[in-house]
């Protein structure tokens, strides 16, 4: 018996099929060998055939219908009023849902600004195969600005986006485009992709935002703790301490209202791990916390220690919290200090002189999430969570107990997210919580190896976290252990044998921390001149700039000296890894300037560029002054030997 193979294969070309995988392989060499590899079924549903144009388009069957997903008459034309249609405003980031024949995106990558980030999402293997065997698409392919995410399930986008880099700032103007004709086979899959890009996008615009606002403040913080940080215990010593035994994460929730009394039995069987805003109500209540842990650098964040019963529950604390908290709160002599990695920039100045990376703790996007990650390191199991509703429970923001008690919202009225509870009845919450919320979701999914159960009896619930109440937790812990209950002061024990271990570790460094710090102040009153220097220059070009005749030719010296300031600026690669932080949101917000700008004449172009170089010395000039004032205090302070 003959084969006869499927009509489509008389379009395939081999020589276009090999320079299209070299092409590909320049971007992306796993996909480009695994197209290499791969043999599509020959009763695969699609085919490509001749337009009226000439060009080839592409066609399926389902159940009997014949559905054109490229233009039977003229694709190229086709393509080019679907990228029309879609065009609007410019963006870093763009997430395009189906590759066809790659027609539309070809007209795409043309109109595209050249500091994009563009990743192409194709659901079907068997399209881009033929693709790749029928249209010279070498240019596209070759692109580095594109990426391709093809036949990969939709669980698999967040991490594909974390791959190729995407910034928390390039993710504020994000956009999506969906050519509808290449994707309606595949609704339901490209709507699990929507749902991933929107918690990813959502995540890395709150990161954003929190940046812009604190990346200063956190640098500030950072080095006025610096000297109370060198005395604190490195987190480190509490790792592993507590293996194998229950704690539990207590936020402030508005749920925590009704099962807070029962904590004091759970602390009889586990470790009780208290956020801040928790521990006044928790010490007025007689039960008394392990730990508490703190980590944010505003200032709102010291209420939580004010008017305390005692202040000697131990105290775990991120570097850029808000420094006066530790001139407020001693942890009755006991501090362990952690370092977070979404501040890691900051790290560099110490980094040789004490052991950074040992007492790095992820703080995700919330206190709780850190008490996540801290019991994980204690190594306790379960883990289980109380007051972490991530909604607007009963319209309340956090417990009774807390400092912010008194808060309530509308929820309908403020248009914040609908969703439903855990027990299935209609809530509210919002961008923040649900960011939060995903933090949990892809820690608990990466850290398979506890038992995780969320005992808040209320909220939105906690992906991968059992649903139980906390008496039920309770009771099946002294079930498991019998009527026998862990000392409170053997834990206490153990925390202190730790802060003994580590107390003065840090301190030794000193001496070299001093060192460093003097030359980041060198550099810093290097940049403040360069930074002077460079708002004279620009606004003497600016006045050049409003004068008649050709400006751009006489920009060539411009150019040149600021190239020369620029050098200055990073002379002194230490500093600057160190500055990278502050000056991140700067640095940032210029460049979406610089891509968000819509086409303007030369002239405009001069004067827009000479424009944010001001904002861009103005700005570093001010930030520079302020650290390098700190910076002088805190050798003061460490040279005294004062915390």
């Amino acid at each position: 018996m003959t084969f006869i193979p499927p009509a489509f294969t008389r379009f395939f070309n081999d020589r276009i099929f090999e320079a299209n995988l070299q092409a590909l392989a320049t971007v992306q060499p796993p996909l480009a060998e695994r197209m290499a590899r791969y043999r599509a079924p020959y009763n695969q549903p699609f085919s490509v055939e001749p337009a009226l144009s000439g060009d080839l388009t592409l066609s399926c069957t389902v159940e009997g219908q014949r559905l054109h997903m490229h233009s039977p008459e003229d694709p190229q034309r086709q393509a080019r009023q679907w990228v029309t249609e879609l065009a609007g405003e410019p963006g870093s980031v763009f997430v395009v849902f189906g590759f066809g024949l790659g027609y539309p995106l070809q007209v795409l990558r043309q109109v595209l600004s050249p500091r994009v980030k563009v990743l192409v999402v194709e659901r079907s293997l068997e399209i881009f195969w033929l693709a790749l065997w029928t249209v010279d698409l070498r240019e596209l392919l070759g692109d580095p600005r594109f990426r391709y995410a093809v036949d990969v399930d939709a669980g698999s986008i967040t991490p594909i986006l974390h791959r190729i880099n995407i910034s928390a700032w390039e993710a504020l103007t994000a956009q999506l485009y969906e050519f509808k004709h290449l994707t309606s086979l595949f609704d339901d899959y490209y709507e699990a992709v929507k749902t991933q890009l929107t918690d990813f996008f959502q995540t890395q615009q709150i990161i954003a935002a929190t940046e812009n606002h604190f990346a200063l403040i956190w640098t500030l913080n950072f080095l006025r703790n610096l000297p109370a940080a060198l005395e604190a215990a490195p987190v480190k010593h509490l790792f592993h301490r507590f293996a194998g035994l229950p704690a539990v994460v207590i936020a402030a929730g508005p749920s925590l209202q009704k099962n807070i009394d029962r904590l004091a039995e759970f602390g009889e069987k586990g470790l009780l791990i208290a956020t801040a805003p928790t521990l006044r109500a928790l010490l007025k209540r007689g039960i008394r916390p392990h730990l508490v842990i703190s980590i944010d650098g505003g200032e709102t964040n010291r209420q939580h220690f004010d008017d305390l019963p005692d202040g000697d529950v131990p105290l775990v604390f991120d570097t850029t919290i808000y420094p006066p908290i530790l001139d407020q709160y001693g942890g009755g002599g006991r501090r362990f200090a952690l370092f977070a990695p979404d501040k890691e920039e900051l790290f560099h100045l110490i980094s040789n002189c004490v052991d950074v990376q040992g007492a790095t703790l992820n703080v995700g996007a919330s206190v709780a999430n850190l008490g996540l990650h801290l019991a994980y390191r204690l190594g306790c199991d379960p883990i289980v969570f109380v007051g972490q509703d991530l909604a607007f429970t009963h319209n309340a923001i956090h417990f009774g107990g807390s400092a912010f008690a008194d808060m309530r919202v509308n929820p309908e009225a403020e248009q914040w997210i609908e969703m439903t509870d855990i027990y299935g009845e209609k809530t509210y919450t919002q961008e923040t919580w649900l960011a939060f919320r995903e933090w949990f979701r892809l820690f608990i999914a990466g850290h398979p190896d506890r038992r995780y159960i969320n005992a808040t009896e209320g909220g939105i619930g906690i992906p991968g976290a059992e649903n139980v109440a906390l008496a039920e937790v309770i009771a099946s812990l002294q079930a498991a252990s019998g009527a026998g209950s862990l000392c409170h002061e053997s834990i206490e024990a153990d925390v202190n044998e730790a802060f003994t271990a580590g107390k003065g570790e840090m301190a030794q460094a000193s001496a070299a921390i001093v060192r460093e710090l003097k030359g980041l102040s060198r550099h810093l009153k290097t940049i403040g001149v360069q930074c002077r220097k460079g708002l004279e220059l620009v606004r003497r070009y600016q006045a050049i700039a409003q004068g008649p005749g050709d400006v751009s030719a006489q920009l060539l010296p411009y150019y040149e000296q600021l190239a020369k300031i620029q050098r200055n600026m990073e002379s002194d690669g230490k500093a600057m890894a160190f500055l990278r932080l502050p000056f991140r949101p700067v640095v940032s917000q210029i460049e979406q300037a610089l891509v968000l700008t819509g086409s303007v004449d030369e002239g405009q172009a001069v004067r827009n560029d000479l424009d944010r170089a001001e904002a861009f010395f103005a700005e570093i000039g001010r930030r520079a002054v302020a650290i390098d004032e700190v910076v002088a205090e805190v050798i003061g302070r460490l040279k005294k030997g004062r915390p």
